[in-house]
């Protein structure tokens, strides 16, 4: 039961709508070297990059989904009540963004390059929540002060999963930079990845030479968060296997030492009229039930355990009959198909042949 049920929260993990799309998108780190024209190279970098149909879009920010985000502390409303303890994590971001990731903007406007949009950011719902707003249409147009600065508040978008689903929804604040250092992605075409790639390449060494040219899925990147889950589950899978084989080895030899004591009882049972099948049936009967004692103990124990270890990820599945029922269903098949053999053996011996012998 224990392997199935973190089986299944990996599913659900996997497949869960993280309120973005990762797929086709490509990070690369930004390059160095940062001077006076570095942000004019890193802007004709991405509008030499859209003038190919098959690269979708190009954003810059200083991180990215499956990346932790820097946590800023002080961020308070110039008008309203004074907080405490609102930390809030804080992104350089540019006017594509959201548009990459397909992240939803649910009040107000995103950044533009063309407004100069220096003084204002944009919250998710986790943060308007942390900020004390009652809802997004009332956060827009008020005045936050961080870092001895004022910032409009502009937009609101949708939560997101930034980090994997073992964390809750992150209060976010993104603020405008045209050219922030962090992370390059691009949003592609499957069909014209190597292509895209290799002309993402060429264009980067002629704006930035002798930068390394290193990139890597997204989804890749962000599905590596599973990896310690993964290995968890593949260990409990190790032990459950192993634990079975001894399990039907030790019941082999049990059923075996069981029906040798009772094949002159079986024998007179089919002198009277007991066909093949009732033999089988009370020859098996203790042993599947014990394996349903077994079941019903185990299944307590998995309830508890695993209801803990679902505690830790924010968002989880819940455990329901199922979870029990068809691993157990499993279990107890195995267990009849390990005793079967010799009591099936027992019940086909000729009567007559067993009780002429002492």
């Amino acid at each position: 039961s224990i392997t199935f049920i973190i089986d299944r929260q990996i599913n659900f993990m996997k497949n869960a709508d993280l309120g973005m799309e990762l797929s086709g998108c490509v990070a690369l780190r930004s390059p160095g070297g940062e001077d006076s024209t570095y942000s004019d190279r890193l802007h004709i970098y991405k509008e030499r990059l859209l003038t190919y149909p098959f690269i979708k879009n190009v954003s810059f920010a200083s991180s990215i989904p499956g990346k932790p985000i820097i946590t800023s502390g002080g961020v308070q409303r110039v008008v309203g009540p004074e907080l405490e303890g609102n930390n809030i994590f804080s992104m350089q971001v540019d006017e594509n963004f959201l548009n990459t990731f397909d992240i939803r903007l649910i009040a107000g406007r995103n950044f533009s390059d063309k407004s100069g949009d220096l003084p204002t950011v944009i919250l998710n719902e986790a943060a308007i929540t942390t900020l004390k707003f009652e809802s997004p249409e009332e956060a827009l147009n008020h005045r936050l002060h961080w870092q001895r600065k004022e910032y409009e508040v502009i937009g609101i978008f949708s939560n997101y999963n930034h980090l994997f689903l073992k964390e809750t929804f992150e209060p976010i604040m993104l603020y405008y930079n045209p050219a922030p250092k962090g992370f390059i992605t691009l949003k592609i075409q499957h069909e014209f990845h190597d292509k895209a790639m290799t002309i993402a390449e060429s264009e980067m060494q002629s704006l930035f030479p002798n930068t390394p040219f290193e990139y890597n899925s997204l989804e890749m990147m962000y599905n590596h968060q599973y990896r310690s889950v993964m290995q968890f589950e593949l260990l409990t899978k190790y032990f459950a296997l192993l634990a079975i084989l001894i399990a039907c080895l030790g019941l082999f030899a049990l059923s075996y030492y069981s029906v040798q004591r009772r094949i002159k009882e079986m024998a007179v049972r089919k002198v009277f009229g007991a066909g093949v099948v009732d033999v089988l049936m009370i020859l098996s009967q203790s042993y599947v039930k014990i394996a349903l004692i077994s079941c019903a103990l185990g299944s307590c124990v998995t309830f508890y355990v695993m209801r803990e270890w679902l505690q830790n990820f924010a968002f989880a599945i819940s455990l329901g009959l199922l979870d029990f029922l068809i691993p157990h269903a499993a279990i107890t098949f195995i267990v009849m198909i390990t005793v079967t053999y010799n009591c099936l053996r027992t019940s086909l011996i000729n009567p007559s042949d067993t009780l002429k012998h002492p």
